[in-house]
């Protein structure tokens, strides 16, 4: 028995031919026997097999004649194309070379067996490979033009490929050269990869649907089989080249057609088949045994990395095969798809961009331990630092947020208020109106001596009571000194300095009253002042000049001076029926809250502009990158929701109120932002992601990993490990820029402040380390989007000055000093202070290293270096032992090196490099326009 599509000879009884996989008996659509799935009759599989053995144009007449199939040479059908000849015939159709009279092109012309134009399952799958061909536009997949009919018989109008399929050019010379052998192998992956993209499956992918033109160039054939979606006819195929679970009967997946991959790549660089099995049943035999020759078995001295890649491929596991073609053009040796794709003109898939780089190690050992040693120093070093210059360091801070409560509620029981509290709130801040002065009265010039004593107070520390549920007018805050405001009978708030000196004292008297038995006895004040550390003979009584906040019957002021210090201060009090329900210690700096506030709302509306005309600008660069296709919404929504969710996580651990309904009110709030959040950084992930993918693909690789659920990747490790050690540099960086000035003879500026909420518990700990997650992660695409907006600039100037075309290489070295030199600029915000240079100067510095990170190792190493720059900012840090904030300080200091190691761990553990073997991406630059 012969082969009809090859005439190889086939053993009696086999179902399909070992030569080329053509269905023997009858169609390309075979099944198990017992299979239920729909399958063509015996009428028509009968006349398939009379169609193949005789010519209907009689032109076949002895063994010696030439088959010209059913149309005579020089034929013109449908009054367009001239017939040259029958170019190939096979189970789904013959194949006609034509000339196109019209167009003045060859072409082929593909025609359904005459006895099977009325069978409706070859009819679907005819009209089929026409709906799905025509989706994939690809220098590597055969093109099909349309679909015609003639006398009746349809025809499908496609490219013609003047070559030979890679079936019998695998029959002719044995197996390819290993260089030829990867060229092709990576064209045939770039053209499954294309049809990947368009989210078709190819379902039968083998040599003799690759066809190969002079000039070696592939072209993927024979879509009659390809399916978009849910996969019906499971086992549609050639069974030679079908997948374990395919044979099965179980599914078709993009694994499916990797595995098929698999197979075409081994016959090409060993010129075997993987299973060389006579008929279905000792196939399935074989693949229930498991045993496969490798590669390099059969040809000595063929490269491991081939050898490697082509058994991941027919792994039995689909869960264990590369996730994509592209992945596996990667893992061959010397791929590089990226600079592939670029250097044809064409925009790198999402999915190429994250096949870049392969799977294996990212970084030696010996490099990822360099790296983890280096994050522990510089996270130590900035630990060291903020021990020794941050504001935290230098002012008394003692007393723990518990104990200052504890005061706090003694008070104000003392001041008469025992009555029993609903709820209460309190927290650290700093005394930003004192710093400033402070600032504007030289104290830079001294080292600010007067923080270490704690008086003026640094930092405050303030506790409010309620008979009721303390619920806050802004829905997305949390309880301050004024939200809610003080308007309710028996709401008290007091403020204290760090050692637990009363700073003002505030209770809300009663709406209504009743006339009372006995004159109000006047308030005593001297508890007040004691709990102050004042002693009040030590003043002077004046006429009050601060009203109370609110009403009162008594009104009381004193003048004098702060103890230990020479600032003047006046204390104004004010009482109701005997209770104080006011106590004030007003300063030079402190400022009349209910008085306008002299600073403009300019910069709030600057800002609001910027931000809005951003998100239009953004908007339409989104609309128009859709339209073209371009555009990764599947990586936006999967971002948009992560930004929603970390939203959402802030108010999750954010104190909550007491009122479950305003509490309600508040997480709709919170959901309704973080959806706005979500929506904007959607927009503008459509903006500037294709924009990226096409200049600075390399640039997304670990992002693109990430986004795509492979949280294990060694890319993904890699910018872990790297971005932790650059955000340690980073914040490093920043604390010598606040400690230069001072070594150039310069006034020391306002210590550094981390975020005294951090002191306040796990849960304000869990809100500012969410903060810090949510800023860095916004700071870097926002980055990344001025960038690219910036280089669309640049690129639109070059474009104009016709006289100067610069080399693309100095092109790129051109736009990276116009980079750093503009958001320097914008960064550094117009300083014009006297050390301006020394500011412009770290602002320079620390935009060299955003670039030179982003461009050299990627969005997810910048990102995570701002995360981790924004926690060391903001957690207080210590090495001292003694601080009260130590344990918070050794816990943050543990997780981000801990977070380094976990890099090196995923950047390391798929395999063993040379220790010099790891080196971040090279910048791969192109060009592109929004």
């Amino acid at each position: 028995m012969f082969c009809p599509s090859c005439g190889a000879a086939v053993p009696d009884g086999g179902a399909f031919c070992p030569a080329c996989g053509g269905a023997i008996r009858g169609t390309n659509v075979v099944t198990a026997q017992d299979a239920g799935e729909t399958r063509l009759s015996s009428k028509s599989a009968e006349a398939e097999r009379s169609s193949t053995r005789t010519s209907d144009s009689g032109w076949l007449s002895s063994s010696g004649s030439i088959d010209h199939g059913r149309f005579a040479p020089g034929i013109v059908l449908d009054g367009r194309y001239r017939i040259i000849g029958l170019a190939g015939r096979g189970g789904m159709g013959e194949v006609y070379r034509a000339d196109d009279l019209r167009l003045g092109q060859p072409v082929a012309l593909k025609f359904l067996p005459p006895l099977l134009l009325r069978d409706p399952v070859r009819l679907a799958q005819f009209h089929n490979e026409v709906r799905t061909a025509r989706q994939v536009s690809h220098p590597n997949v055969c093109r099909v033009y349309d679909i015609g009919e003639t006398d009746g018989q349809p025809y499908i109008t496609m490219e013609y490929v003047d070559g030979e399929d890679l079936s019998s050019l695998l029959r002719r010379i044995g197996r390819l050269p290993e260089d030829k052998g990867l060229e092709i192998a990576r064209q045939i992956c770039a053209g499954l990869a294309a049809a990947h993209e368009r989210g078709i499956l190819h379902r039968d992918l083998k040599p003799a649907n690759i066809m190969l033109d002079g000039t070696g160039k592939v072209r993927l054939m024979d879509f009659s089989l390809a399916a978009i979606g849910e996969v019906q006819d499971v086992r549609a195929g050639t069974p030679a080249y079908m997948a374990p679970e395919q044979l099965s009967g179980q599914d078709v997946t993009v694994s499916s057609d990797i595995y098929a991959l698999g197979l075409v790549l081994y016959e090409l660089f060993t010129g075997r088949r993987t299973f060389d099995a006579k008929n279905l049943s000792d196939l399935l035999a074989q693949h229930d045994a498991g045993g496969v020759t490798p590669p390099t078995t059969i040809v000595k001295g063929l490269d491991p990395a081939i050898e490697a890649a082509i058994l991941r491929c027919i792994d039995p596991d689909p869960s264990r095969r590369p996730s994509s073609a592209i992945a596996v053009s990667a893992a061959l040796p010397g791929g590089d798809p990226l600079a592939a794709a670029l250097a044809a003109g064409e925009t790198p898939s999402p999915e190429m961009v994250a096949a870049a780089g392969g799977d294996d190690a990212a970084m030696s050992s010996a490099a990822g331990l360099m790296w983890v040693a280096a994050a522990a120093i510089l996270v130590v070093a900035c630990a060291w630092v903020a021990g020794r210059w941050a504001m935290l360091a230098r002012v008394p801070l003692d007393k723990p947020a518990l104990v200052l409560a504890d005061r706090g509620q003694t008070l104000r029981a003392s001041f008469g208020y025992g009555e029993p509290v609903a709820d209460s709130a309190s927290d650290f801040q700093y005394d930003t109106s004192y710093l400033n002065w402070a600032e504007s009265q030289g104290a830079g010039a001294s080292g600010w001596p007067d923080l270490r004593t704690g008086r003026p107070a640094a930092v405050r520390f303030w506790y409010r009571t309620s008979p009721s549920a303390l619920v806050p007018e802004n829905d997305f805050g949390d309880v301050s000194p004024s939200d809610p405001p003080l308007g309710l009978h028996g709401m008290t708030l007091t403020s204290l300095d760090s050692n637990g000196n009363l700073l003002w004292f505030t209770a809300v008297p009663p709406q209504k009253e009743t006339p009372p038995a006995d004159p109000p006895a006047r308030v005593d004040w001297t508890p007040l002042f004691d709990a102050a550390g004042l002693d009040l003979h030590a003043f002077t009584e004046v006429a009050p000049s601060w009203t109370p906040p609110t009403y009162a019957d008594e009104r009381r002021a004193w003048s004098g001076t702060l103890p230990g210090t020479n600032t003047p201060i006046t204390v104004q009090a004010a009482g109701y029926r005997g209770r104080a329900v006011d106590f004030t210690i007003v300063a030079p700096w402190t400022t009349a809250g209910r008085e306008p506030s002299p600073t403009s709302s300019g910069s709030a509306s600057r800002n609001a502009i910027i931000v809005f005309t951003m998100l239009v600008a953004a908007a339409y660069a989104a609309y128009r990158q859709t339209r073209r296709g371009r555009a990764d919404r599947r990586g936006a929504l999967r971002l948009a929701i992560v930004t929603t969710l970390i939203v959402t996580a802030m108010w999750a651990t954010s104190p909550h109120v007491s009122d479950i309904a305003a509490e309600q009110q508040r997480l709709f709030a919170s959901l309704g932002l973080g959806m706005f959040v979500g929506g904007a950084m959607y927009v503008l992930y459509l903006a500037f992601e294709p924009f990226v993918r096409r200049a600075w693909p390399s640039m997304l690789v670990g992002w693109t990993r990430l986004l795509g659920g492979q949280f294990r990747d060694p890319i993904v490790g890699r910018d872990v490990l790297l971005g932790v050690a650059c955000g340690a540099g980073f914040t490093l960086l920043h604390f010598a820029a606040e400690m230069l000035p001072q070594s150039f003879g310069f006034a020391e500026p306002q210590p550094h402040m981390a975020a005294v909420g951090a002191l306040m518990g796990t849960r304000s700990y869990a809100v500012t380390l969410i903060n810090c997650v949510n800023s860095g992660l916004q700071n870097a695409l926002f980055t990344v989007f001025a960038f690219a907006v910036l280089r669309g600039l640049f690129e639109a100037a070059l474009r104009r000055a016709s006289a100067w075309r610069p080399s693309p290489r100095t092109s790129e070295r051109l736009f990276i000093v116009v980079a750093v030199v503009a958001l320097s600029a914008i960064w550094l915000g117009g300083s014009t202070g006297r050390s301006w240079w020394l500011d412009a100067s770290a602002q320079l510095v620390s935009t060299s290293i955003i670039v030179l990170l982003l461009l050299r190792v990627g969005i997810f190493a910048t990102i995570v270096m701002f995360v981790v720059n924004f926690v060391l900012l903001r957690m207080p840090l210590t090495l001292a032992s003694r601080a009260t904030y130590a344990g918070t300080a050794w816990f943050t200091m543990a997780w981000v090196v801990g977070l380094a190691y976990l890099g090196y761990w995923m950047a390391t553990w798929r395999g063993k490099l040379p220790a010099s073997s790891f080196r971040p991406p090279a910048f791969k630059g192109g060009t592109a326009s929004f």
